[in-house]
């Protein structure tokens, strides 16, 4: 089931938060993200435990994907898809854009399955000094 992310899934978030391989967010950094008025934040919950959310600025009629994470018991059943998808079909949307680390394989592909095209990259984006891949879907 997927819900809209609340301060009530914190907690669980932040264990999954906790077990990134790559930089986590801050606490406050997602207390922020979830009370900011522009966020559409999900997360998806299964045996009303959270396995996977996603955290995105809704700004007219874009969507800038900021972060999406499942958790590894849980990856490899569509559930960033399903969110993905969730959004996507929002009325009016007209794009979903984002960045993922060029060395983040298993998202570049979901992404371009998805139907995401390359649109540049950033150099040294992320705090270890990987570059990022820019994305966009344009929504039909």
């Amino acid at each position: 089931m997927i819900l809209k992310a609340k301060k009530t899934h914190l907690k669980e978030i932040l264990i999954i938060e906790a077990k990134l391989e790559i930089a986590s967010w801050s606490k406050k950094s997602i207390i922020n993200e979830i009370e900011n008025d522009c966020s559409y934040n999900l997360v998806s919950v299964h045996s009303n435990k959270v396995s996977g959310y996603m955290f995105g600025w809704m700004i007219a009629n874009e969507y800038h994907l900021n972060k999406i994470v499942v958790s590894k018991n849980f990856r490899r059943k569509g559930i960033a898809k399903n969110m993905i998808e969730m959004v996507s079909n929002f009325p009016n949307l007209k794009r979903i854009y984002l960045e993922v680390s060029e060395r983040n394989r298993i998202a570049k592909n979901l992404y371009e399955g998805f139907g995401f095209t390359k649109q540049g990259h950033r150099s040294n984006y992320y705090s270890d000094g990987t570059n990022a891949k820019m994305y966009k879907l344009e929504i039909k």
